[in-house]
């Protein structure tokens, strides 16, 4: 009979392993989750020494890490309003932008698309 330690560490290694999956695309994720159960019923019946190279190829390098503390990380992180100005263009104090306001009061817009400017004091009639 395996060691119960041992049987817990792999039991944990495996929920992990499949915990992470959930974040993967559907089709993704069902071929990873076939893939990790063939691999851990393979190697269920395997010697010590295989087993030990199993366990470190699975999960002592990677899974050893917080990926769930990255994740969080980056999901509730405040926005910085510089990680914006790339998509706004490039802020310069030097040459402020002018905006010209149109003073669309005494114009008119014709069927076609044409702007056509009126004179004060003169009418469209």
């Amino acid at each position: 009979m395996a060691n119960p330690s041992h049987v817990s560490r792999v039991l944990s290694l495996y929920k992990r392993i499949l915990l992470l999956h959930r974040f993967l695309p559907i089709d993704l994720r069902a071929l990873g989750d076939q893939y990790v159960k063939d691999e851990f019923r393979r190697n269920k019946t395997a010697a010590p020494e295989e087993v030990t190279v199993f366990m470190r190829e699975w999960g002592d390098e990677w899974l050893s890490s917080d990926p769930f503390g990255e994740i969080l990380r980056r999901m509730t992180r405040k926005p910085r309003p510089h990680q914006f100005f790339g998509l706004m263009g490039k802020r310069s104090s030097v040459n402020p932008q002018i905006t010209r306001k149109r003073h669309k009061i005494n114009s008119f817009v014709g069927l076609m698309g044409k702007r056509s400017q009126e004179k004060p004091g003169k009418g469209l009639i």
